[in-house]
């Protein structure tokens, strides 16, 4: 289930997403995604990852098509932060995807805070 938050705001419109994954599978599904409005511009101010199994949970993180790392547990809840904001082009996606590394079932939330600007 996909929780998504919306307030217009004079200089943009913040949102933030939350989304959920549980698999068995050891290939990648989504966890959350965004992909920045035609037209528009977005700004990335966080994801934040969280398992209930970080030994067996790996993750992948693209921006724009780049994988920013893949094949990768961690040890405990992480955020990426950009106080600043990140600038993103229109129509660029943000994808937040999990696997199990073994066939162990897993569940991924990823949370994502950001600002769109037409």
């Amino acid at each position: 289930m996909a929780i998504e938050v919306v307030m217009t705001l004079a200089g943009g419109t913040p949102k933030a997403g939350l989304d959920s994954l549980i698999t068995t599978d050891t290939g990648y599904g989504t966890v959350a995604t965004w992909t920045v409005t035609e037209g528009s511009k977005g700004c990335l101010f966080e994801i934040s990852i969280v398992t209930n199994n970080y030994n067996k949970t790996n993750w992948r993180l693209t921006i724009g098509g780049v994988v920013q790392f893949s094949d990768q547990t961690i040890p405990q809840p992480l955020t990426f932060s950009w106080p600043s904001g990140n600038e993103i082009e229109s129509e660029t996606v943000i994808l937040v995807e999990a696997a199990s590394t073994d066939g162990t079932e897993v569940t991924g939330w990823a949370s994502m805070t950001m600002k769109e600007f037409a």
